[in-house]
Order: C-alpha cells, then structure tokens, then sequence
C-alpha cells in the first residue's frame, strides 16, 4: 500500500516536472491517468485536517506546560513559548507546502477541463493563473507566518 502512494506521489513530481517538455495532447491523457489513479482529492482534506491538528497540538502543549490556562487560553502565549512555537512552525511549515501542492493540482486540473469549456475559454485560463499566484502567495505567507516570530 505504501508503494502505491510512494510511486503516486514520485509520478506527481516528475510530472510536474517534465510537464512542458511534452506536447499539448500527451499532456492531457498523462494528466487524465494520473488524476484517475491517484487519491488526489485527499489534498484539501489533508490540508485542512493537518491545520486543525497544527493549532490543536500546539494547544495541548502549552496547556500540558502550564503556559496557559485550559478554559480561555490567550493564543500570543502559545506561541511564544519554546517548544510549541517550534511544533507550530514545522507543522505550519508542512500546511503551507500541502497547499502550494493543492493549488498546483487544481491549476492542473482547471486548465484541463478548460478545453471543455469553449466559448469562456481564455477567461478561464485568465482566472486559473491569477488563483494560481493567488494560492501561491497564500502558501508563501503561510511559510513566512510559520518561521518568523514578532
């Protein structure tokens, strides 16, 4: 089963990879294979799953030392202290990559399904790449949320 997911994901890279060095029709039944055999729509799942443990974790330890009080905890003294700014950051750090991967596969996945869509065509397109930078940037400041403290 771990095979499975690990050669799932090395295909994702490479793909990702050698996605412009092939043509646009090979492009397209490559990208409908993958999609079809790996469990891409664990993404976003993932994603949000790992965010509420990120915030949840880091609670629990700073409640378990007694940083802050259980009922109403103040969130600036969660993070300020040494051991769970350090598991936010990394946990955080990993959010921030799962996102960028997730707004890579539906940028992937919009401009396929694009071609279906004749007559709004390049305002698809348009739109994809502008939520693609948008995500991008999200995932950037998600990344520089996670490493810098004030």
């Amino acid at each position: 089963m771990y095979k499975r997911q690990l050669k799932g994901q090395i295909s994702i890279v490479l793909l990702l990879c050698s996605f412009s060095l092939q043509s646009k029709n090979s492009r397209d039944l490559e990208m409908c294979r993958l999609l079809s055999s790996c469990n891409l729509a664990l993404l976003p799942f993932s994603l949000c799953l790992l965010s509420i443990l990120t915030f949840l974790t880091t609670y629990l330890v700073a409640v378990y030392r007694k940083d802050v009080y259980p009922y109403f905890p103040v969130v600036g003294r969660t993070y300020d202290r040494s051991p769970q700014k350090n598991i936010f950051s990394q946990l955080f750090n990993i959010c921030s990559f799962l996102a960028f991967i997730t707004f890579g596969v539906r940028y992937f996945q919009l401009r396929h399904d694009a071609d279906w869509n004749e007559p709004d065509k390049p305002f698809v397109l348009k739109l994809n790449k502008i939520s693609l930078l948008a995500g991008i940037g999200a995932a950037a400041g998600a990344s520089l949320i996670a490493n810098f403290t004030v």
